[in-house]
């Protein structure tokens, strides 16, 4: 039997599979944490490498760079993806403190947060950080809550679909009532998050929802016409096109198996193996969906927003294989700066 080609550009599944595994996303994600439990990832700890523009300090480059790290197999560089996070709390609240008005303690939305690996180390780091975070799977919740550290008056853990505007809530002691992020967050003893963080969270929505999803997330830091604006930053990483798990789905391995591609317009949508859906991004593709989100929130002349984006490059070996891994995340940071003079103290 013929090999099946190795064409850079694979068959797709038909749609009608495709829209099944979206309608199956909720389902697959909760059988992959009932599977794999608190195992499969390990906490996000912290180093000090990455993104010098957040520190605070004034690091002079700030640009994602490339390095020797040696990556996982499934790439998610869990410490430099919660050292991204921690140095933007800490230089939001360098910023607050700033001010003559006394500094809030700095809140976190963590999106698509699983079982709270990047949670606890957070909260060891950071004796004043509140921290929302949401996964729209009941299982991983649920072990969340389960975690001996869990405390509810620094950590509100709850399900929720970031793909829907509006939808049930219920915080186990009242009924479910539909209502928006957005008010769920300002109703909140802890308030309106001053950083939203999306780590590995966007890969798993599929494209068409990309740009409504991260609208509403920006749509979390309250507007103001303040010339000194309250903390507001979005960061983001996630899979990089070109990474090495996605050379993985370009061929497939029989010629009787189904495709991995989801998109028939090539974009680089894909099927894992469990059901669950990844995708692989690129600057240009990034860039203008942020744009425009930001500009859904209409503050032009009022607020700008400082970018920080680029391809983080990780080389690791295996040994065993004697393989060299090449692992790429897009990396990204968008901070609100005031558009106004500042008014004299």
């Amino acid at each position: 039997m013929a090999e099946p080609s190795s064409s850079s550009t694979p068959a797709s599944l038909p749609r009608a599979l495709v829209s099944r595994l979206e309608r199956d996303a909720q389902k697959n994600w909760d059988k992959w944490w009932k599977i794999h439990e608190t195992r499969f990832f390990r906490d996000r700890n912290w180093t000090d490498r990455e993104f010098g523009a957040l520190k605070g300090s004034g690091a002079a480059d700030g640009q994602p760079k490339s390095g020797g790290n040696q990556g996982g197999e499934e790439g998610e560089d869990d410490d430099e993806a919660a050292e991204l996070v921690q140095r933007s709390l800490a230089a939001s609240s360098s910023a607050s403190s700033s001010s003559s008005a006394p500094a809030a303690p700095p809140v976190l939305l963590e999106v698509g947060c699983g079982v709270g690996n990047m949670v606890w180390p957070l909260l060891d780091k950071m004796p004043t950080l509140k921290v929302h975070c949401c996964d729209f799977s009941d299982r991983a919740i649920e072990l969340l809550k389960q975690h001996p550290r869990y405390d509810p008056s620094r950590v509100h853990a709850f399900v929720w679909d970031i793909t829907r505007p509006e939808q049930p809530y219920s915080n186990d002691s009242e009924d479910s009532t539909p209502t928006t992020l957005f008010s769920l967050m300002t109703s909140h003893p802890f308030g309106p998050p001053t950083l939203v963080s999306s780590v590995f969270c966007l890969s798993a929505i599929p494209p068409a929802l990309h740009l409504p999803t991260l609208t509403s997330l920006f749509a979390l830091f309250p507007a103001t016409a303040s010339s000194r604006p309250p903390p507001a930053t979005l960061l983001f990483r996630d899979y990089g096109r070109g990474d090495l798990a996605e050379s993985r789905f370009s061929v497939r391995k029989r010629a009787w198996d189904e495709p991995h591609l989801l998109s028939s317009e090539g974009l680089p949508h894909y099927r894992r193996g469990d059901g669950t859906m990844t995708y692989f991004f690129d600057e240009e593709y990034l860039r203008p969906l942020v744009q425009q989100a930001i500009a859904a929130r209409g503050e032009e002349g009022i607020a700008t927003w400082d970018e920080e984006l680029g391809i983080v490059e990780r080389i690791g070996q295996n040994r065993k294989k004697g393989l060299t891994l090449t692992r790429k995340f897009l990396q990204g940071a968008w901070t609100r700066r005031s558009s106004q003079p500042m008014s004299s103290e």
